[in-house]
């Protein structure tokens, strides 16, 4: 069903908006993907439910959940974020010390890691320019994904955007693919 926002941080299903949904709460953003929703919390953490085959949950595994689950790095869960973006079998999330993560179904480079998928959260380290010289990875404080590529941008304003560049939508006036 379709799920509602309120302005309490809890979260209703829309058929029957004054039923809270139990298990999710304290909630500061919700993100749609093309078959999962991310849920960032007010504390930071991050919680995903759908279709999870191709590692878009970012919980290690590649099921389908019913139930939100803390989408995880390697080496535990993904804290203190600040944003989150689902897109087409995708994930990305940015932490206050503005570390963005990716996660997910890797078609066209449109994450911006090598992996073609991957089921954990993993840091973007490292950035190139148009040219594709690798640049110093500064502070990011927002990212988007969309079907075929993604874009991130940092605390000076700049925007790097990566995947599949067949009509100009990376910016780079050209229409060269690119990843990270």
């Amino acid at each position: 069903g379709t799920l509602l926002l309120g302005e309490n941080g809890k979260v209703y299903d829309v058929s029957n908006p004054k039923e809270e949904i139990k298990y999710l709460n304290g909630i500061y953003k919700v993100a749609s993907g093309e078959d999962h929703n991310m849920f960032l919390t007010l504390d930071g953490y991050v919680y995903t439910i759908g279709k999870g085959a191709l590692g878009q949950l970012g919980n290690g595994k590649t099921k389908d959940l019913t139930v939100p689950t803390l989408s995880s790095k390697i080496d535990g869960y993904l804290e203190n974020m600040i944003d989150i973006s689902a897109g087409n079998k995708t994930s990305m999330a940015v932490s206050l010390e503005g570390n963005a993560y990716a996660w997910g179904e890797n078609s066209n480079n449109k994450i911006g890691i090598e992996p073609v998928k991957i089921s954990y959260a993993t840091q973007i380290t490292k950035l190139q320019d148009k040219e594709g010289n690798e640049i110093p990875l500064r502070k990011i404080e927002n990212i988007e994904t969309g079907i075929t590529h993604s874009s991130i941008s940092d605390q000076y304003g700049y925007v790097y955007s990566v995947g599949l560049n067949k009509n100009g939508e990376l910016g780079t006036e050209d229409n060269i693919a690119r990843a990270i």
